[in-house]
C-alpha cells in the first residue's frame, strides 16, 4: 500500500522524495526533520529542501524553533481539495477537447 500511495502522490506532483516525506510526517503527527529523515528514507542532505518544498505546496506547517517541528495541516482536507481541483480540471478538458 505504500508503494501505491506514493505513486499516487507522484501523479499529484509530488516527487518521490516529497511523498515518502508527507506520509512519514502524516504517520507522526508532529516530528523533527531528523524524525523524517531516518523514517522516510529522505537522504539527510535533501530532507530540509523537500519539507521546505511541502511548506511551499501548503501541505505541511513547520513550527519554528531548535529542533523545528513540522506537522501535516490536515492531510485529508487538503487532499480532497486536491482531488476536487484535479477533476474540475480533468472535466473542463474533456468538454474542451470533446468541442474540437
Amino acid at each position: 500500500m505504500l508503494e501505491t500511495t506514493i505513486e499516487t502522490l507522484k501523479k499529484l506532483g509530488f516527487t518521490e522524495y516529497e511523498a515518502r516525506a508527507y506520509i512519514s510526517l502524516i504517520g507522526f503527527g508532529m516530528a523533527t526533520a531528523r524524525e523524517i529523515h531516518e523514517n522516510s528514507g529522505v537522504p539527510q542532505g535533501r530532507i530540509y529542501s523537500v519539507l521546505r518544498s511541502l511548506s511551499d505546496k501548503n501541505f505541511i506547517e513547520i513550527q519554528d524553533g531548535n529542533p523545528s517541528y513540522y506537522y501535516a495541516a490536515n492531510p485529508v482536507a487538503r487532499l480532497s481539495k486536491l482531488k476536487t481541483e484535479i477533476n474540475d480540471l480533468i472535466n473542463e478538458s474533456i468538454e474542451y477537447l470533446s468541442n474540437l
